[in-house]
């Protein structure tokens, strides 16, 4: 009983108005969106690992979501997705400066679609934000001309590759931008 009391109180329902102000935002990572802001995974019996029963949805990476509530411990916010709803950990939400940048960066004039199953972004040691990011089906990404594009990416070179600019978490939790290269070879489409 004390376990779903400190559930309830942490979603700090008390404290929601009846005008809402909503941050526009977007994912960094792939994650899960729980029904209340816990990252226990929780069974119906003690020995059931196949279904969390707080787990409502998957958030893919980079995508659009508008942060309605924070949690009491500051932990989790409350989004609101396409066909969704539920919460998410704070470091996995990088926050807008306004409504229009959310929109202008949802509209790129250039962008690649991920076509395959999925693909992972290279291993970077020098960028861990997106190093190793597994992007599903239909992923959007901005894509950058060479022109636009950092002179390196951490030593190396753009050659036989697209260069994407994805959606990054800066330490205040504001959107940052960060580049990444995909093999042509990768089945992606403009």
């Amino acid at each position: 009983e004390s376990f779903w009391n400190e559930l309830i109180e942490n979603m700090d329902i008390e404290s929601i108005n009846s005008n809402v102000s909503v941050k526009f935002a977007f994912s960094t990572e792939r994650i899960n969106v729980k029904a209340a802001p816990d990252s226990n995974f929780i069974g119906e019996t003690q020995n059931d690992l196949h279904y969390d029963m707080n787990a409502v949805a998957e958030c893919a990476p980079y995508e659009p979501v508008a942060v309605l509530h924070e949690s009491q411990d500051s932990k989790w916010y409350y989004i609101l997705c396409y066909g969704y709803s539920g919460w998410v950990p704070k470091e996995s939400i990088a926050i807008c400066g306004s409504r229009d940048e959310w929109i202008e960066y949802q509209n790129p004039d250039e962008f690649l679609i991920v076509t395959d199953r999925e693909i992972r972004l290279a291993y970077d040691p020098y960028d861990p934000e997106s190093s190793g990011q597994l992007l599903p089906m239909g992923t959007k990404l901005s894509l950058i001309s060479p022109d636009e594009a950092p002179a390196d990416f951490n030593g190396r070179t753009s050659y036989n590759s697209y260069i994407v600019k994805v959606p990054g978490r800066d330490n205040n939790g504001h959107i940052t931008d960060f580049y990444s290269l995909i093999p042509v070879s990768e089945d992606v489409s403009i």
